[in-house]
């Protein structure tokens, strides 16, 4: 059997940037810790990018920003109170908070029929008072195109329209919608009435377009087994569609509206379009995106799918580094230069640790994803593949361990503290949509050990709440081709306390509070309570732990 030899292209990635960081720096070592962005600083410093070392904050300001949930049928909304200077305040045991009053929001969503409805989901997008926290709202519309809504937060609002049937209804959206918190609100979408396929010429807006996929310039015929759909320039889905048998296709563009502060709704015309040719079924095709496609009428074009390759057979065995099968491991095969395109395809290994596959003839990365439990490492190869394969062993190691340990402010090891590592990226930073959370609790000592795979990581300490100690800031670790060691001091806690309003002067219960602490481009949760629950009168009570940092005067 031939085996395959796994390394990381994210460690080689990983060693390319922090070379070319290091080649940058031409300064001493302040003495601080060294950085790529201010996450990997502690929350009273931040990220110089020149130098690539942490520097202090000058005179940080003791700024939250409070998010209120309420229950559902309270008749109150999501609340979010932003820039809240709690240093500014003579006393932190009476901050009341008020929640706004949620608004009715229902209508109907019109087909160009007369009377006619579409289903499929509206999705109400808040624009955010805390930086990347956005209020969402997923409504549901029935078939008659009827939707409703009890607990929209008042504000401004983008809202999107996503249609059930792809094949006949592009996206609709509005964006800048003012939702007013004093009465209930009335919102009509409607699709223009599309021109018949003939008609393509007499359009007065471009509502329709038409493309041919041919397979290459030099076998210009059809291809079956394949769907089109795009995105236009202002980030709007059109209809997904399956070329006819002499390969044109015919795609609805979506609707963009604005609304000005005047009220009225202002008709965007796209640009471009970037267009994505997938397969449908088992057809082993390569997925070709064409960028930037000019409207300037409604013919786009003739696109070509590129030659296909030669098919070639490929099985083998997923083993451990003891020889041990690895089941129900996933494997992503990614090539680029397939035809036109790209090719990917998952498989999953069986309980024996055996896989087989076809795949065209080509240069693949392989990932291999073990199962969350396995205490197995994802990992990466690359395979030229030019032949069949029989007999491919894919042997992959353990996983990384990242260990630390836990402190207070005094120095004291803290125990029982939540480890929530949340896997985000590559090391190198580029999504390749892998999240895997990995948690676990300190012991006694305040140590604890986490099994993780390479890549970007958030790790969140979430100390018990006996412990009478704040939330920490995530800390950004990268673990690259070994283990990872991290120590983290708790901040000294601090007590906000308070009551929770509607409206009316009216105390509310069981409503959850976030306190967020903000930079530039992120929010990190730094405490979390919940309003009293008693079973006879409600005072709206609350008391959150925080750390001491926000409530000190500059």
């Amino acid at each position: 059997m031939k085996p395959v030899v796994f390394k990381a292209c994210v460690v080689v990635l990983a060693g390319i940037l922090a070379g070319a960081l290091a080649a940058c720096v031409n300064v001493s070592d302040p003495g601080y810790p060294p950085c790529i962005d201010s996450l990997d600083c502690d929350p009273d410093q931040k990220c110089n990018l020149q130098t690539g070392y942490c520097v202090p904050i000058p005179n940080p300001q003791a700024v939250v920003d409070f998010e209120l949930i309420p229950i559902k049928g309270s008749g109150t909304a999501e609340t979010q109170i932003p820039e809240q200077d709690l240093a500014s305040l003579k006393n932190i045991s009476d901050v009341p908070l008020e929640l706004a009053t949620a608004v009715r929001v229902f209508g109907k969503v019109y087909s160009p029929e007369a009377m006619g409805g579409v289903p499929g989901n509206l999705v109400v997008n808040r624009h955010p008072e805390i930086v990347s926290r956005r209020l969402v709202w997923n409504i549901a519309v029935n078939e008659s195109g009827e939707f409703k809504s009890d607990e929209v937060t008042p504000g401004r609002h983008d809202v999107l329209f996503k249609p059930s049937n792809r094949e006949n209804f592009p996206q609709i959206e509005i964006v800048g919608l003012e939702i007013n918190g004093d009465t209930d609100l009335t919102l009509a979408l409607a699709y223009d009435r599309f021109p018949a396929e003939e008609n393509l010429l007499d359009q007065d807006k471009l509502l329709l377009v038409r493309g041919q996929i041919l397979q290459s310039q030099t076998s210009p015929h059809p291809v079956t087994g394949i769907e089109v759909e795009a995105v236009t320039d202002l980030g709007l889905r059109t209809s997904l569609v399956v070329p006819d048998e002499q390969g044109y296709f015919y795609l609805r563009l979506p609707m963009h509206r604005t609304m000005e502060s005047n009220g009225n709704l202002i008709e965007c015309q796209p640009q471009f379009l970037d267009i994505t040719i997938r397969p449908v079924g088992d057809r082993r095709l390569p997925t070709v995106e064409v960028k930037s496609v000019e409207l300037e009428g409604p013919e786009l074009g003739i696109f070509y799918l590129g030659e296909e390759p030669i098919p070639y057979s490929l099985s083998g065995m997923v083993v451990d580094t003891g020889g041990n099968p690895v089941p129900d491991c996933r494997l992503r095969f990614e090539a680029e230069n397939i035809g036109n395109g790209t090719y990917t395809l998952e498989i999953k290994s069986r309980s024996t640790g055996e896989f087989s596959t076809n795949l065209p003839e080509g240069t693949y990365q392989i990932t291999a994803i073990p199962p969350l439990l396995s205490g197995i490492r994802m990992e990466t190869a690359t395979l030229v593949l030019l032949e069949n394969t029989p007999d491919l062993i894919i042997m992959i190691k353990n996983r990384f361990r990242l260990t630390g340990d836990v402190t207070d402010s005094e120095g004291n090891q803290v125990a029982d503290v939540i480890v929530r590592a949340k896997r985000l990226w590559t090391v190198s930073g580029v999504e390749d949509g892998l999240v895997r959370t990995y948690e676990g609790i300190t012991k006694s000592n305040g140590t604890f050990s986490l099994p993780v795979d390479s890549g970007r990581y958030n790790v969140y300490f979430i100390p018990p709440a006996a412990s009478g100690l704040p939330r920490q800031r995530p800390k950004r670790v990268y673990i690259t081709d070994s283990d990872k060691s991290v120590a983290v001091t708790l901040p000294s806690p601090a007590v906000v306390q308070g009551h929770i309003y509607d409206k009316l002067g009216r105390p509310q219960c069981d409503v959850t509070i976030n306190v967020y602490s903000s930079t530039e481009t992120n929010a990190y949760l730094v405490g979390q309570t919940i309003s009293d629950s008693p079973e006879d009168d409600c005072t709206g009570a609350y008391a959150v732990i925080i750390p001491a940092e926000r409530v000190t005067k500059n």
